[in-house]
Parts: C-alpha cells; sequence; structure tokens
C-alpha cells in the first residue's frame, strides 16, 4: 500500500469528488459535465460550454469574457458552486477545417479549460491521468455526478479520426448529459480522457471519447503548466533511481524521512501513512516527479528549518530530472492571493502586461485570454519556465518588475511591499542568494523608472465656441490653459481671460507652454496635449492647427506633428452618469493592456448599435470606428466616450466607411500610453507623405488617472470682451 495519501476507502468515492457539473446560464440546468484538473482550472467539453451559454453546440466562435456556475458534489444538499471563466478555447473542427454536422462521427478540438473565480472546496481531490489506451475498462458519469449515473464501458477502438468506447450491457447508457465528463479507469486508478458524445442514430452503441493523450497535446494552457494531479504518463524509473538516491542523502535515516513526509502531506493536502513509519526513498522520489509542487513543499520544509544547504542540494537534482512546478503550494496561494487583491482594487493605471513581459523578453499572451484566468495562466507559463539553481527564476523577476512599477503608480505602494515579501520568502525557498535578488530588484527599478516614469507632463486645453467659420477664418474660440508636470496638479498658464482669439493664437500659447515645461524638466517626456471639448466640438481639427512661425524655413507646421495631441470631454456628464462614468472610465482602462480592440466595423453607423455593442463588451477600453460618414464618426465617437469609453479612434476626413487595415498599424502591438505618440508619429508621416497615409485620425484619450481641469465658468455672449484685432467689428458684426 503507498504511503503518500493511502486509499482508505473506495477509490471511486475519491474520484467524484473532482466531477464537476456545469450549469446553463439561462436557468440553472444541467449542460454536462466536466472535471477538476486542479490549479483552479475545470476542464470540459468547449460544446458543454457553448450549451451552457445557449448558443448552438458546435458553434466555434469563441466565448472571450463569458462566466459560467459550475457545482462541486454529487448531491444537491451537499454542493458547492463556484464562478468559471474561459482561460483557454479549443473549437469543435472537422478534420477538413470545417463546421462540425449533426452526423458527424468524429471531429477534432472540443476543449475548453475554465479557471475558478475562488479556490476549490476543501472536499476536491483532482485525479491522476493516464493515457486511454484499447480494452481498459472505464466508468462515466452523468453531467449531474449522482453515483448511480455511472455507466461502464470499454474503449473499442483508438484510431486517427477518433477514439470509441462501447457501453456494457445496462438499463444505462451514455446519452448527450454526460458530455464534457471524465472517464475513470478502476485498474489504474485514474482518469484517460473526456466524453465529448454518443454518436446517436448510428446503431453502434459507441460514443466518441477525447484520450488524455490528445488533450495534452492539444492544449496548451495544460502543457505549460505541467502534469495535473500525478500524470501516469510519468515519471520514468531511470529518473525516480536518480532521485532516490539524492532523497537517501538528504534525508539520512527513517525518523527523518518520515517528518518530512507528514511535513509535505500537510503541505499538498495529502493522507500520511501509519504512525511510527515511513515512506521508502522511491516512493519519496516518485512523489517528487510526479506530483506538483512537492519538490517545492520539500524545499520549503528545509528553509523553514533553515537549512539553505538541503535546499539548493534538492533543488539541484531536481532541476536535472525535471520535477513539475517550481512554487509550494503556500508560494502558489501567496502570490494568487496578492494579484487577486490587486486586481480587485485594481489601483488606477495598473502597469502594461506587454511592457513587463518585453522586459524580461518573454512573448505576450493571446489576448483572448481575459480576467482573472489571465493571471493564473500567466503564473503558470512563467513558473514553467525554469531557472538554472540559485538563479532568479522568470516568475521572481516578472514579480520584480510589477512591485517596482506598481511603486510609482497611484495606490500601488502596499501591493508592492506584499508582492517583494513575498518574492524575499520565495527566493529563499528557491535557493536564491540575497545579493541576486538584490540586484534583480534594483534593475527592475531601473527599468521602472525609465519605463513607467511617475507620469507624464501635459498641457490641458479647454476650448469653448465664439464664433463660427467665416470671412476666411477658422472662427474664435475662448480657451483656458493648465500645465502640468507630471504629478496630477494642474497650474493655469497663460492669459485665461476669456477674450475670444484666433485658432493661432492658441497654437502659440499651447507651444509657450509646451517650452515652459520642458525647461523646467528637461529630462522629462514629451508634453501630451490634451483638448477639452463639448460633444458637439469634437470634430474640431486642433491638432492640424499651427502657430504663425514654424521651425522649418519660416512655414508653420501643425501641432499635431509636433506633439502627442489628444481630445477629451468637457463638461459635466448628464445626472444619471456623474458617478458612473468615471468608474466605467476607470474600470475599461484597466483591461486596456489586455483587450482586444473593439472594431465596430462598417456596419455600424447609429448610436444605438454602438452602445448595444459596448454592453455586449464590457471589457472593451478601445473602440475603433469605422462606418458612416465623418459626422456619423464623430457623433459615433462622442456616445462611446458618454458612456464611459476611455480610448475611442476614428478618422475625421473620410466620406464613407474606413478600412479596417488602415488603422492595424497604428494600434497593433500598442499599450494604452503608447497610442497618443503613435499617432504623432503617424501626423508627422502624412505631412510629408499624404499620398501614402489617406487616415486624419482623431485619439479620444481619457486617461481615468488624470484629472481635467475645472469646469469653465461660461460668461454671458453681451458680457465677453471684444476680440483683438483691426477687423473685430466686421466679423463679430
Amino acid at each position: 500500500m503507498a504511503w503518500f495519501d493511502p486509499v482508505t476507502g473506495d477509490p471511486e468515492d475519491t474520484f467524484r469528488t473532482a466531477l464537476v457539473s456545469i450549469r446553463k446560464s439561462a436557468d440553472g440546468t444541467l449542460a454536462g459535465g466536466a472535471v477538476c484538473l486542479g490549479g483552479r482550472y475545470v476542464l470540459t467539453c468547449a460544446h458543454v460550454l457553448n450549451l451552457a451559454l445557449g448558443r448552438e453546440a458546435m458553434d466555434r466562435r469563441e466565448p472571450t469574457g463569458k462566466t459560467v456556475e459550475v457545482r462541486f458534489g454529487g448531491a444537491p444538499e451537499r454542493a458547492e458552486y463556484r464562478w468559471a471563466e474561459l482561460a483557454e478555447w479549443i473549437p469543435p473542427t472537422r478534420r477538413d477545417g470545417g463546421p462540425v454536422q449533426p452526423r458527424d462521427t468524429a471531429w477534432e478540438g472540443d476543449l475548453a479549460v475554465l479557471a475558478l473565480e475562488s479556490d476549490l472546496p476543501d472536499t476536491v481531490r483532482p485525479p491522476d491521468w493516464t493515457d486511454l489506451a484499447t480494452g481498459q475498462r472505464l466508468r462515466a458519469w452523468y453531467g449531474s455526478g449522482q453515483p448511480l449515473s455511472a455507466v461502464d464501458c470499454t474503449t473499442a477502438m483508438t484510431l486517427q479520426d477518433g477514439a470509441y468506447v462501447q457501453s456494457a450491457p445496462t438499463p444505462r447508457e451514455i446519452v448527450e448529459g454526460y458530455s464534457g465528463g471524465p472517464l475513470w479507469c478502476r485498474a489504474e486508478q485514474a482518469a484517460t480522457g473526456l466524453v465529448a458524445g454518443a454518436l446517436s442514430g448510428t446503431g453502434s452503441g459507441l460514443t466518441l471519447v477525447i484520450p488524455w493523450q490528445k488533450i495534452r497535446r492539444q492544449s496548451q494552457l495544460i502543457r505549460a503548466a505541467g502534469p495535473f494531479g500525478a500524470d501516469r504518463h510519468g515519471p520514468a524509473a531511470d529518473l525516480v533511481e536518480q532521485l532516490a538516491y539524492t532523497v537517501g542523502d538528504l534525508l539520512r535515516g527513517e525518523a527523518d524521512r518520515a517528518a518530512a513526509a507528514r511535513a509535505l502531506c500537510e503541505k499538498l493536502g495529502l493522507g500520511p501513512g501509519p504512525a511510527g513509519t515511513a515512506p521508502g526513498q522511491e516512493e519519496f522520489a516518485a512523489l517528487l516527479l510526479g506530483r506538483p509542487r512537492a519538490a517545492a513543499a520539500l524545499a520549503e520544509h528545509f528553509w523553514e528549518l533553515r537549512r539553505e544547504d538541503l535546499v539548493v542540494d534538492l533543488l539541484g537534482a531536481c532541476h536535472q530530472v525535471g520535477t513539475p512546478r517550481i512554487l509550494s503550494p503556500n508560494s502558489h496561494r501567496g502570490l494568487i492571493a496578492v494579484l487577486d487583491d490587486l486586481h480587485t482594487a485594481a489601483p488606477d493605471g495598473l502597469p502594461s502586461e506587454t511592457a513587463l513581459l518585453a522586459a524580461l523578453r518573454i512573448p505576450p499572451l493571446a489576448r483572448s485570454v481575459r480576467g482573472r484566468s489571465r493571471y493564473l495562466r500567466l503564473v503558470d507559463e512563467l513558473e514553467a519556465r525554469r531557472a538554472v539553481p540559485e538563479r532568479v527564476s522568470p516568475l521572481l523577476r516578472y514579480v520584480e518588475h510589477l512591485a517596482a512599477a506598481l511603486v510609482r503608480r497611484p495606490g500601488g505602494q502596499p501591493y508592492a511591499e506584499r508582492l517583494r515579501r513575498w518574492s524575499e520568502r520565495t527566493a529563499g525557498q528557491q535557493g536564491v542568494p540575497a545579493a541576486g535578488l538584490r540586484e534583480q530588484r534594483a534593475n527592475a527599478d531601473e527599468w521602472a523608472a525609465l519605463a513607467v516614469p511617475e507620469g507624464a507632463a501635459r498641457v490641458a486645453v479647454r476650448l469653448s465656441r465664439y464664433e463660427h467659420a467665416g470671412h476666411g477664418t477658422a472662427g474664435r474660440f475662448c480657451r483656458a490653459l493648465w500645465a502640468d508636470q507630471g504629478d496630477g496638479a494642474l497650474v493655469a498658464v497663460g492669459p485665461n481671460d476669456n477674450r475670444p482669439v484666433r485658432p493661432e493664437q492658441i497654437a502659440e500659447e499651447i507651444l509657450a507652454a509646451v517650452d515652459d515645461l520642458e525647461e523646467e524638466s528637461p529630462e522629462g517626456g514629451q508634453p501630451v496635449i490634451e483638448v477639452f471639448l463639448e460633444q458637439r466640438e469634437l470634430s474640431l481639427p486642433v491638432e492640424d492647427w499651427t502657430g504663425t512661425v514654424g521651425a522649418a524655413e519660416g512655414a508653420p507646421e501643425p501641432l499635431g506633428i509636433q506633439l502627442p495631441v489628444v481630445v477629451r470631454l468637457a463638461g459635466r456628464p448628464p445626472a444619471h452618469m456623474v458617478r458612473k462614468r468615471p468608474r466605467e472610465l476607470g474600470r475599461r482602462w484597466r483591461t486596456g493592456g489586455l483587450a482586444e480592440p473593439l472594431d465596430l466595423g462598417e456596419e455600424c453607423t447609429e448610436v444605438r448599435h454602438a452602445v448595444s455593442e459596448l454592453h455586449g463588451n464590457r471589457d472593451a477600453a478601445w473602440v475603433v470606428i469605422r462606418g458612416g460618414t465623418a459626422a456619423q464618426r464623430t457623433e459615433l465617437a462622442a456616445a462611446c466616450l458618454a458612456v464611459g469609453v476611455p480610448i475611442v479612434l476614428w478618422d475625421r476626413a473620410a466620406a464613407g466607411p474606413v478600412p479596417g487595415e488602415l488603422f492595424d498599424g497604428l494600434i497593433r502591438g500598442a499599450t494604452p500610453n503608447d497610442v497618443p505618440q503613435r499617432l504623432r508619429e503617424y501626423r508627422a508621416s502624412a505631412f510629408g507623405s499624404a499620398d501614402g497615409h489617406p487616415l486624419r485620425p482623431v485619439l479620444a484619450w481619457e486617461h481615468p488617472g488624470r484629472p481635467g481641469p475645472p469646469d469653465l465658468v461660461l460668461t454671458a455672449l453681451d458680457e465677453y470682451p471684444r476680440p483683438d484685432g483691426p477687423d473685430s467689428e466686421e466679423e463679430t458684426a
């Protein structure tokens, strides 16, 4: 009998704790089954998730950002419920790449990995896994997990086209509600795959299943995260033998092995063997190799005993044989707890994930992975990038960079301190010398000081139209200007006397304010020009305004090629949005570095269509408007800003719809903080070569951490100062 986690009852009862029910969002009834993988992940079929969301079963479109309710436990009175969101989507597809048809008997994919929004119930024991093989005697359960729903079956064939099981001649057979649930082999006490669907109408009594080896091959998340439970695909006997020698060297004698084994059981949630006994060296080594986080948990035990020498020796041996996962369960829970709190409280301007990973030279995750499942998966993938013993791992480097960036963000200091405490503890458990961690922390601080400044300088301009264009002029405007050195404090600059002036004068005042800012902070970045306009004035081409004299041969240069110019909404929102709009701006902004820009498409020309799309995509922080006329696009932009979308991009010139590829170069790979400078560069290129740059892009950029200027107090028309200039009588008559 095994010493670690000995079976004290029927192993089927233990396995059934991992059965999960997927509920339909519409009415809470059963959509199908699933199985707990461990690590807060649940595995089911993609078509079961489709049914839960009220979609066609074989719909291949990824349901990004959707959540479903799942249930653990067979009996309703003992059931525990959790919410889960999509972490990985592998749609059902025919082998020829087409959509699955009703009479198809085999298909590819059809997998969905869900990430739970809270911890697993204490009673759940994630199962071990082994490969599906012909002739195995298996058992499947209805999606409810009830014991009496069990159907016995045998693996009939495992072909390239598909694997099939044959139900035993019993009153029950596998039907629709069994889909997504696991197949269990009593002989090997391990799961072997998922039920995909009974082949109704064929008269064969066969059921299509998805073997574990195929799941492992198709799921990038499962491959990156390492084995779940104890993957019976390994470990190899020679690796067990190799590590067993190390166990004997580190734990000399039965008493040492017993003490370490009981500590390991407590950390991993396993049952220990009988009192007064200890596991053998081979069993101990097999656990370290086959059970995720077991080796890291033993290293944590040695670290708690202040035996850093044992930590280094253990991790050196484990690195050679490739033990799974580098974090102990306690360290993993601690990191996820900090990230949960950070994303729940969401201090304004969370550091860009793209920028953090770029600093570590690590490719970004797919943008389709969002929400909580995104950082769970990020931790898994970084954890899989193992480091040489005594060197700082990629995960620790990421945490140090995240902490360094948070120190410079409003509200981020407490989270940075928690992350750094976690990093110090985990570094000790991984045998990283204190000097090595200090060096990495210094590197991260240096990066953050350059990549994530405390705040970009800006000039805020409030405009109010005094007169419309006429007599060959662009009209006159009342204006007020403020400068912000990057600390968020707006200081009034310029006359600000409500006297209506021409655009050329306003452009000159903006450039003068920028010169003053750059003189006071010569090492700071280029200031952003934030122009606050009423909704009806969003079509005002402020980026095209020029001063009276330009830098090149006296030719005036537009503001938009010299400086990043963005627009923002002026004035108070409607009464029902006074409190809601700032919340929406902040919430959506925080997803800006993660979510793909929402392209409203060429067909969207009416405000109600745009608002409907935004309510259906609550995480959309970027919106690209391409449909309709120039006037319609401006109206759509105003609607998007009014409901709390912080980044809106559109074209002010085209008479009709704008092709999507024209915007691709502007936003591909960009983060929210990159976009203003991207547009300045595009405008500069268009100024020199208009033929190759057909867009006249406008960017609304409502950074929630940058407060706007005080409300402009409008003066009655007959109380305005008279405009300057000899032609004022004629133009205002």
